[in-house]
Order: structure tokens, then C-alpha cells, then sequence
């Protein structure tokens, strides 16, 4: 993706790209230009509250907006806002972002940066047929465009929708997002972490898988060197509901280890779990108002 994003740059295309990166703890939003994280400061991990237990899959993995090769009047007028509503989002003022992502998508309709972010504060607003209804928009565009030939973009929205679901309690339909981002996206942690969690920890029996539970969390624990603690803490929750504790408590006190005070109680829970020779289950399902 970053080599796209500097070709596209080396031939002159308008690119603002912002990336939502899950670092292991929060999620931050870093800029990027011609492939260079130019702010990484920028961070939404105090809005977005992803510590706590109703947030252990990774929310995004690599989530790229853009605005690219517009014209010059229009595009000014919808960058101008695009960026005012980036402002307003990192803020937390979701209703203010969401009027700014209106006239962005005014100024030059069918842009998948804006309908991406709109859709991500109608979730945050708890407005959630809105929300599903831009990202199902945002995926249309994201198709006719040649800067997604990896699929990183389509492959995001496939995964914050399938995030959508989960706070819902529709985990069939999260699991077939997820298994979609994993189809289509580059390859990496992130989709396989997020499969891996449902697959252990869903509320829903019928829909765990412990023998491909622990694979897959194998596999996106190998690609971060264990390092990751988020990817490791779902290592161990697989452990756990295939029955091997001992692996459990031992993967579960490396999550410990590797985050220090920055540890969550629901982590501390879990060893305590697995100790008792219990497995998780991860109630995420809440009463979203429409």
C-alpha cells in the first residue's frame, strides 16, 4: 500500500491519506504522505475508549482515507472540510463531524475518505443503520478505484463493519466481514486476530472453532514477534477454549508482562480465568439506540 500511495504521489494525484494504526493498546490516526508517517502524535486512543473489555479484537488494523486527483476548486472546498471534520472528530465532537463530512461529500460527492469517517462517528453516536449504510457506500467507491488494488481499504471497512456487528450481538454476520477482510486484504495480523477472538470468545457456541481459533492466533502472534499484547491476549483465549490452560496462563501472563501498569482489569481477569481452568466468553453485544 505505501508503494501505491507514493507512485499515485509521483504522478501528481491530489492524495491526503490518513491512517487509523492499532499500535497495542488504542488506536491512533496518524497522517501519511507519499508513505511517510509525517504526525504520530495524533491520536484518538482517549476517545475511542479501546482498553476496555468490549474492544480486544483490534478494532482497525490499517484503515486509509483518501481524497485523490480531484479538480481544484471543488477539491479545495472538500479537503478544507474533510480536514475541519478530522479536527472535530479527534475531539470527539461527532455531530460536528459529521455536518463538516457533509459538505466535503457536497463539494465532491462519492469520495470513501468522508463517507468512512461519517460512518465511524454515526457508530460512535450510536446511529448505526447510518453508519452500515456509509460504509456499504464507502465499499462501492473503494471498488472502482485502482489506489485499493490490495485491498487494504476495502478490507478495513469490512472489518470496522464487522466491528458493528459485534456491538450488536450479530456475530454470524461480523464473522462474514471479517472473513471477507481476511479474503481481500493484505496480508497481516490484523483480520486473522479479530476471527481468532470471535471464533473463542462469541457468546454464540454454535460459532466457535477452537482447533482454527488457536491457527489463526498462532499466526498473527508470529507476525508480531509475540510483541503484540492485544494478539497475544486472543492467543490465549483460544488456548483457553481448546482446553489447554496451561498454554492459557502462560500466553495470558505474557500479555501482563508485556503491558506493565498499562494492563486492563479484564486482562488480570482472564489469567485468573484460566488459572480455574475457565474459558472467556466476551459479552460485546449493547442496546444501541437508532
Amino acid at each position: 500500500m505505501r508503494r501505491r500511495l507514493r507512485e499515485c504521489e509521483m504522478k501528481g494525484a491530489l492524495l491526503d491519506c490518513w491512517a487509523f494504526v492499532f499500535p497495542g493498546k488504542f488506536l491512533r490516526l496518524e497522517w501519511i504522505r507519499g508513505g511517510r508517517h509525517c504526525s504520530p502524535n495524533f491520536n484518538l486512543g482517549k476517545n475511542l475508549n479501546t482498553t476496555n473489555s468490549k474492544s480486544r479484537i483490534i478494532l482497525i488494523g490499517l484503515l486509509v482515507v483518501l481524497l485523490a486527483a480531484m479538480g481544484c476548486g471543488a477539491a479545495t472546498k472538500g479537503q478544507v472540510r474533510y480536514r475541519a471534520g478530522l479536527a472535530a472528530l479527534e475531539a470527539g465532537d461527532y455531530v460536528g463531524a459529521i455536518k463538516l463530512f457533509n459538505e466535503s461529500l457536497e463539494a465532491v460527492p462519492d469520495q470513501p475518505g468522508p463517507l468512512i469517517l461519517r460512518a465511524h462517528c454515526f457508530g460512535m453516536l450510536g446511529r448505526d443503520n447510518e453508519a452500515f449504510a456509509d460504509y456499504s457506500a464507502a465499499l462501492a467507491q473503494v471498488g472502482k478505484s485502482p489506489i485499493d488494488e490490495d485491498g487494504t481499504i476495502a478490507g478495513a471497512i469490512y472489518h470496522n463493519r464487522g466491528m458493528l456487528h459485534m456491538r450488536r450481538g450479530e456475530y454470524s454476520k461480523a464473522l462474514e466481514d471479517f472473513e471477507q477482510y481476511l479474503r481481500i486484504g493484505p496480508p497481516g495480523p490484523y483480520a486473522r486476530n479479530s476471527i481468532a477472538w470471535l471464533l473463542a470468545t462469541c457468546p454464540d457456541k454454535s460459532l466457535h472453532n477452537p482447533t482454527r481459533a488457536v491457527r489463526l492466533a498462532t499466526e498473527a502472534a508470529e507476525m508480531d514477534d509475540f510483541k503484540n499484547a492485544a494478539v497475544v491476549d486472543t492467543l490465549a483465549a483460544a488456548y483457553a477454549v481448546n482446553g489447554e490452560f496451561d498454554k492459557a496462563v502462560m500466553q495470558q501472563t505474557k500479555v501482563l508482562e508485556l503491558l506493565g501498569d498499562g494492563a486492563d482489569e479484564g486482562m488480570r481477569n482472564r489469567l485468573e480465568l484460566y488459572k480455574a481452568k475457565q474459558p472467556y466468553i466476551d459479552v460485546m453485544a449493547e442496546n444501541v439506540a437508532q
